[in-house]
């Protein structure tokens, strides 16, 4: 029998690691490790005179002639070695049943390669060692280099090898032959590794020791690859994987940076994460295509997957993953992809992500909006409610300031910035069961919303809502709640309202009164049937030419100068119309035909006919400055202006009432000779004691312009003045900087205001302003008057703030003085058609962000911006967020 020679097993050794291996998750694929590269020349052969080195058992061809302490080969069942000086003669061996396991050395000492993995092991080595641990380490190249040890099992004594399929097979494996570091190692663990303790399982847990190969060498080569071997369980450890990642990664960028495990990594996730983006990008172009048209979004029943194909599935799931269907037939594969092979849960379709994604949208345009007013220096405040469909009291917010268009000219902007539900407001801050609709209840809603937008009321100088008492009373509504929070902003009754109160009364006037009504009556009965419009259009083919055969308009119900159309337009179709209901009053139906009779028996009156031309004339003058009113453009001092221009008017036609009337009548006789009617004025009583006679004795003509025209012109002439005169006196000092006012103004005139909005001027001394009023005073003195601006925002766009600092901010602040809310009216527009009679279920976040993005168009964020704020919102299932 072969005899064996070598020392015992080492059961101690140094430890060169202090820390703990950190448990990391695996890598999948595991990046490969490069293996060491086999010497290309044999190993020196080892002799007497060489450096000795205790090594690993070695294959007894190995062994030089020369041996510094002879040891006897085991005989069969027994062990005869000498200790190595780090392991005692009594250290116990490695057995096991009835086996004798024995691992030795051979006692001559072979020379060292000069890249022996031993040279690594315990150093601080440099990225260029470890690059040459790694790929250049030595290796042996015959089987007598390799490591063995000796196992005895039932008395008979067996070598068990490290042999090089083993190197091949597990790249990382790396073999010494230096002193007491003799063995097999991990190379990754040993130079990327931390310090392991000697207990610590090789999964993890306890048990088999991952002190082998990491920090003390590998020399029982009995078990290497079975189920749980020695190479096998270090392999699959969560720490050796991270280690052989690092490596790998070390390995490549040392090489070729750009090709880096992390780079490469880094460049997989960039393009999981672009792609997560593409498909978000297809969803909301989608969603922000829907909310723009005002498509409605969700259908009955619209849970659940859509099917990648894009077929149409039995049922209406709605026009939003009917629109996605569209874009996966128009060809988008990679949300085609997304929608075959995504997770359920994270397919970002439902109606939760779809609300997600509507507040992302509205609070980037909100923050636009709100940025462009604090950028603004100074703002007014406007506010309307109305109740929608579904019985909410909502209330529009709009801020009203200044910007600069696209080639750089000061214009005046209008935008909503909220939406409010005033009754979930107040309810959330109610104290008992009733919800009062105070002053106070409204205006800490309005300001809950201001406040919530970061919005600053220090800034705030002026104020604009409707003429009810719970929002203009200065003592105890929203202006007196306002003006604690804000104290330079004073109210402004909204234009629009006081114009249409002022018309409005009109109708204390009797036969105005009854002739509207019985149009109104005679509109809705025949165009409110099928049949009885048939009639009307073929009366007015009879009757009208084709340019003129125009629907007939109902009355506006909310402003009384928008009845000037349905006024002109019912007179132009007269005739057509006493045709259809002569027409219609030889029907055999009872209820149509006595209606049709009483009707025609109305309108054909003289005082029906006088009443109708009235309206038409007062709202005909009163229509422009409505329509002018509704202007986003329209500064305070100009729709004064033309408010002025209509008092001159209608102050005219009171003067020269008879001459004017003159013309009225003329067209009254013209209508009533079409009809075949007799122009005449009532049955008059002899004696009038409780009502206003204008006698027999007069003319018609006389009569009607004493008992209808006079009086008409009259009520609405002087509820303008008195109405108007409250927006004239609040503008009077700044109105004086106007460059027209300004030529022929002291600084006595215009230090109130200054005095006002001394505040918002910085630190400035009173004789700093009044030198630079008076240069731009004497700057328009001599200026042709053609060039003199007229209006606030045009001489703000002649005043350069770098000149003219405190009269640039005086003048912004006229400039943003609050005309009407007629913005405020418009949002409630586009809250009719989008809350319609289906979705009175919506919720009001949902609703405020449909109508705001509506009403934004120009300011929808770009889909990226989205993406970004929609990713960091909350935790999502998908990476949509790109490094930087």
């Amino acid at each position: 029998m072969m005899k064996r020679r070598g020392p015992p097993v080492q059961k101690s050794m140094m430890d060169f690691f202090s820390k703990k291996s950190k448990n990391r998750n695996s890598l999948d694929p595991q990046p490969s490790v490069p293996a060491c590269d086999p010497p290309s020349t044999p190993s020196p052969t080892p002799g007497p005179e060489m450096p000795t080195a205790t090594a690993g058992a070695y294959a007894e061809e190995d062994r030089p002639l020369a041996l510094e302490s002879p040891v006897t080969g085991p005989g069969p069942g027994t062990s005869s070695f000498t200790p190595s000086e780090n392991q005692s003669a009594g250290s116990p061996d490695q057995s096991g049943g009835d086996s004798e396991d024995i691992v030795g050395i051979p006692d001559d000492r072979p020379v060292l390669p000069p890249n022996d993995f031993g040279f690594f092991i315990a150093k601080k080595t440099s990225d260029e060692e470890k690059l040459e641990g790694l790929t250049k380490r030595w290796c042996p190249s015959e089987k007598s280099q390799f490591p063995v040890s000796y196992h005895t099992k039932n008395g008979v004594s067996r070598p068990r090898y490290l042999l090089r399929h083993h190197l091949d097979t597990y790249k990382w494996l790396a073999v010494s032959r230096k002193g007491n570091l003799s063995g097999a190692w991990c190379s990754v663990c040993v130079l990327f590794g931390e310090t392991l303790d000697e207990g610590e399982g090789a999964r993890g847990g306890k048990g088999r020791s991952k002190g082998k190969l990491v920090s003390r060498p590998l020399v029982d080569f009995s078990d290497l690859t079975g189920k749980n071997g020695a190479l096998v369980s270090h392999a699959q450890s969560a720490s050796h994987q991270a280690n052989a990642a690092k490596a790998a990664s070390f390995t490549i960028a040392m090489k070729d940076p750009k090709k880096s495990i992390d780079a490469v990594m880094d460049t997989a996730s960039e393009r999981e994460v672009r792609r997560n983006r593409a498909v978000l990008t297809s969803i909301i172009e989608t969603l922000k295509f829907a909310v723009t048209q005002n498509i409605s979004l969700r259908g009955h029943r619209d849970d659940g997957r859509i099917d990648g194909s894009g077929t149409q599935p039995a049922e209406n799931d709605g026009n939003f993953k009917g629109l996605l269907r569209f874009r996966l037939q128009s060809g988008d594969e990679v949300l085609k992809r997304h929608l075959q092979d995504g997770s359920g849960n994270a397919l970002y379709t439902s109606k939760t992500v779809q609300n997600e994604l509507l507040d992302v949208l509205r609070t980037l345009v909100q923050e636009r909006v709100t940025n462009k007013v604090q950028k603004a220096q100074v703002w007014a405040l406007m506010a309307d409610d109305t109740t929608d469909i579904s019985n909410r009291e909502q209330m529009a917010v709009v801020a009203r300031y200044v910007d600069e268009n696209e080639s750089g000219q000061l214009v005046i902007r209008e935008d909503p910035v909220a939406l409010l539900d005033v009754m979930d407001v107040i309810r959330r801050s109610a104290n008992g069961p009733e919800l009062k609709m105070s002053g106070k209840n409204l205006a800490e809603a309005l300001l809950g919303s201001i406040r919530k937008l970061g919005l600053d009321t220090s800034r705030l100088v002026a104020q604009c809502y409707d003429g009810a008492a719970a929002m203009s009373s200065e003592r105890v509504g929203v202006v007196a709640q306002v003006k604690e929070a804000a104290p330079l902003a004073e109210y402004f009754h909204c234009a629009s309202h006081a114009l249409n109160l002022s018309t409005s009364l009109i109708n204390k006037v009797d036969l105005v009164r009854n002739a509207l009504g019985t149009m109104e009556t005679v509109v809705v009965f025949l165009t409110d049937g099928a049949k009885r419009g048939e009639i009307l259009r073929y009366a007015q083919s009879s009757k009208m030419d084709g340019d003129k055969r125009l629907k007939l308009i109902k009355l506006c119900q909310t402003r009384f100068v928008e009845r000037h159309l349905a006024v002109e337009r019912f007179l132009e179709q007269l005739s057509a119309i006493h045709l259809a209901l002569e027409q219609i009053a030889t029907w055999q139906d009872r209820r149509s035909s006595s209606k049709a009779t009483a009707l025609l028996s109305a309108i054909s009156r003289t005082e029906f006919l006088v009443g109708l031309v009235v309206v038409e004339r007062l709202a005909g003058i009163l229509r422009p400055l409505a329509l002018a009113l509704q202007d986003k453009q329209l500064d305070l001092t100009k729709a004064l202006q033309l408010v002025d221009a209509v008092k001159s008017v209608l102050t005219e036609q009171r003067a020269s009432s008879e001459k004017e009337f003159a013309v009225l009548m003329r067209t009254v006789e013209c209508a009533a000779e079409k009809l075949s009617v007799e122009v005449r004025k009532p049955r008059l009583p002899e004696k009038s004691v409780y009502r206003g006679n204008a006698g027999r004795d007069l003319s018609t003509e006389a009569y009607y312009q004493i008992t209808v025209f006079n009086p008409a012109v009259d009520l609405v002439l002087q509820d303008i003045n008195l109405r108007f005169g409250k927006h004239t006196q609040l503008t009077a000092s700044l109105s004086k900087l106007l460059p027209k006012k300004t030529v022929s103004t002291e600084w006595s005139d215009v230090e109130p205001a200054y005095e006002q909005f001394k505040g918002l001027l910085g630190s400035v001394t009173d004789s700093q302003v009044k030198a630079e009023f008076s240069v731009w005073k004497a700057m328009w003195r001599d200026k042709p008057k053609e060039e003199v601006p007229t209006t606030a925002i045009s001489s703000l766009n002649a005043c350069p703030a770098e000149i003219f600092p405190n009269v640039h901010m005086l003048l912004k602040v006229l400039s943003v003085l609050p005309v009407t809310t007629a913005e405020a009216e418009r949002v409630f527009s586009k809250v009719a058609r989008t809350l319609t009679a289906l979705k009175t279920t919506m919720t009001e976040g949902r609703l405020e962000a449909l109508v705001l993005l509506q009403v934004h168009r120009d300011h929808m964020p770009a889909t990226s911006e989205v993406i970004n704020r929609f990713a960091a919102s909350a935790c999502r299932r998908r990476e949509f967020r790109l490094r930087l």
